[in-house]
């Protein structure tokens, strides 16, 4: 949903449902004495992020002076887990599921003071983002396998904490 507006309230509203599934099939390679993939069932893929919830707004305050916010909300995206063997020189899943971690949610909030002259124009902005301080965690890698047991080891770095910011632009 969208609502246009050159004067007072603008914004949209998205929702986005997806499902993405994998299943891995049986190779065998002869001389071979185990296959290379396992039948098992679907599971979720790393791109499988089910929900996701976008809200955006604008309010102009004044002729020169905007507000905006955005809200963001995803169910997030699934950490692989489970079990891989080492076969040769290569790390090969078996066993591996997704579970889905902490949901993705973001906050941010903008005000813009715009000042017009003959040629050009300059805008004064501050903004908060991130203003719920949610971790947000991002899976980065899979990591290292651990040779002993074969769990893949996953590392995740923490998403965006609260931060302000300002800027200046200008325009010609």
């Amino acid at each position: 949903m969208q609502r246009r507006s050159a004067n007072r309230l603008s914004g949209w509203l998205g929702y986005t449902l997806t499902s993405a599934r994998e299943r891995q099939y049986a190779i065998s390679v002869p001389g071979f004495p185990i296959p290379l993939f396992a039948n098992t069932p679907y599971t979720s893929t790393l791109e499988d992020q089910r929900n996701a919830l976008n809200v955006f707004g604008t309010y102009r305050l004044k002729p020169t002076v905007n507000l905006s916010g955005k809200f963001l909300y995803g169910s997030g995206f699934p950490v692989p887990s489970g079990f891989f063997e080492q076969i040769g020189g290569n790390v090969v899943p078996f066993g591996v599921s997704a579970a889905h971690p902490i949901p993705y949610l973001r906050l941010d909030f903008r005000v813009d003071k715009c000042w017009a002259f003959q040629r050009w124009k300059m805008t004064l902005y501050g903004e908060g983002l991130n203003l719920t301080n949610h971790d947000n965690p991002r899976s980065i890698s899979l990591g290292v396998v651990d040779p002993k047991t074969g769990r893949a080891i996953v590392q995740s770095e923490q998403g965006l904490p609260i931060t302000p910011t300002a800027g200046l632009v200008f325009e010609f």
